[in-house]
């Protein structure tokens, strides 16, 4: 089930294509429900594919091994659950037809999710908890410690000022854009990640690895974004 996930995120949503928005523009031929110029929703385009592809690489390694992993387990399942879960939201944003029905698939999206990671899956009961203690004690150090620390702190403001920036009327091109969902799923799930590999739980070297290399990408491509 874990590599089809990935499967879906990087093939079938294009989620390649999102993580050279900072530096190549795609032509949009998604529905958006409103003319949408590509080139001024790179920011959260880029957002858009690194949060994609950060998720499918956890993807793929819990499909490799499932177990002894449970704090990468639980940001996966959450990351899952976040990204299906408020798609009717961005459906009624967008003003698109048949929110009823999308908010069914999101509820029903939800408890799948639910159901394969807190239910059928052997160590739910870790996940549910963020992921069990690392059974051999161990826990970051030194300046993988610290660089955890500040993507919790940077990540998670980035999160609120973006969704601040959206409540008080702030756009990219249109009020019908739901980018800014984007930039929150990326923000908040980078701290949620940093959080719970700091805290040393069962997984944190790949969810660290994860977390740390999605945030430099995402800073090197604002950085390139903000100069060109």
């Amino acid at each position: 089930m874990m590599v089809l996930v990935a499967l879906m995120y990087l093939v079938a949503f294009g989620a390649w294509k999102g993580l050279l928005a900072p530096w190549v523009t795609f032509p949009d031929d998604i529905d958006h429900g409103w003319e949408r110029t590509a080139e001024l929703h790179r920011l959260a385009d880029g957002a858009a594919g690194t949060f994609m592809v950060a998720l499918s690489a956890g993807a793929l390694i819990l499909a490799v091994r499932p177990r002894g992993r449970s704090a990468l387990a639980a940001w996966t399942g959450a990351a899952l659950a976040v990204s299906g879960g408020f798609s009717w939201l961005s459906a009624l944003i967008q003003g698109h037809d048949g929110v009823g029905g999308q908010a069914v698939f999101s509820a029903a999206w939800v408890a799948i999710i639910a159901l394969v990671f807190l239910v059928l899956h052997p160590e739910g009961r870790a996940i549910a908890r963020g992921g069990a203690p690392d059974a051999a004690g161990t826990r970051p150090g030194g300046w993988v410690r610290t660089a955890l620390a500040v993507t919790v702190g940077c990540a998670a403001a980035a999160a609120l000022a973006a969704a601040l920036w959206r409540a008080s009327g702030g756009v990219f091109e249109s009020p019908l854009e739901d980018d800014v969902f984007s930039l929150v799923y990326l923000g908040g799930l980078l701290a949620l990640g940093a959080w719970l590999a700091r805290a040393g739980r069962e997984g944190w070297r790949p969810l660290t690895a994860i977390v740390l290399a999605s945030a430099a990408y995402a800073v090197v491509g604002g950085v390139m974004i903000a100069l060109t």
